[in-house]
């Protein structure tokens, strides 16, 4: 069993939490889900639970702590904050909570964006979640009410993270705009190459530099073979564009790509 899941399970199968535990992961590995897994596998009850998932201001840290100093309704109270983006102060309200908490209280902080303050990572105990495996996304989108084929082709793209349905959906909208823009290349088509910049969003830019180190690498995650039109037979073509895109001040805008991109239409 990996370090992960065994730091998983001592969460859900152990005899009770530790006052403060740090849950540190990437995002979308159903990190929150986790959190909602711990409450319940411990009975605490709805009316016992502090969940904050926004970003952390100093007013809902305050609210955090006024929480932990009244009498629980069952045997604990439950507090989770997301750590992502708190501010200074906030994480300041945090601290002297996090030290001494309540007997009856347990807190459990999420940050998936690892930036933490070492003095607050250093009054807690933190467990590192890793990428899920393939199997794992398959088995959570499949509960969710995907089907199997779905989540089969799903799970073989999603490295590891598990986005919800409007996530996937964004993603998958950006997707088809740089395959449809680097067919507008492989077809020499500039009026096909301007109309997809029309559509252009910053997302994109990641996408398209996972498009090239696939056709490189032949190694195919987010994109398939035929979504290449040929151009993975050009490896020299593509590593010029990566080259290109490397070179122009500002490549994830519409601007930026049609400097770096434009001149292979020709090619």
């Amino acid at each position: 069993m990996s370090s992960t899941r065994r730091a998983v399970a001592r969460l859900l199968n152990g005899d009770d939490l530790p006052p403060v535990t740090l849950l540190r992961s990437p995002p979308n590995v159903g990190t929150w889900a986790l959190t909602l897994q711990i409450a319940d596998r411990y009975s605490i009850g709805a009316i016992d639970r502090f969940i904050i998932a926004d970003q952390l201001s100093t007013s809902a840290a305050r609210a955090a702590v006024r929480f932990a100093e009244v009498a629980p309704f069952g045997k604990r109270r439950l507090i989770v904050l997301n750590l992502n983006g708190a501010s200074p102060n906030a994480v300041n309200v945090l601290l002297k909570l996090c030290e001494e908490p309540p007997a009856a209280v347990r807190i459990i902080l999420v940050s998936t964006d690892g930036k933490v303050a070492d003095t607050l990572a250093s009054r807690c105990q933190v467990v590192r979640l890793g990428l899920l495996t393939d199997e794992r996304v398959r088995q959570t989108l499949v509960e969710q009410g995907m089907s199997a084929a779905q989540a089969m082709r799903y799970a073989g793209r999603s490295r590891g993270e598990i986005l919800d349905p409007q996530q996937r959906k964004d993603q998958n909208r950006h997707r088809m705009i740089v395959i449809d823009l680097m067919r507008a290349i492989a077809e020499h088509n500039r009026e096909a190459f301007l109309a997809v910049l029309g559509e252009w969003q910053d997302p994109c830019r990641g996408l398209l530099f996972r498009w090239l180190v696939e056709a490189l690498t032949l190694e195919w995650s987010l994109f398939d073979e035929p979504d290449t039109f040929n151009l993975h037979h050009r490896p020299h073509l593509l590593r010029h564009m990566l080259l290109r895109l490397g070179e122009v001040p500002s490549p994830q805008s519409r601007l930026g790509i049609r400097v770096a991109l434009e001149p292979f239409l020709a090619t």
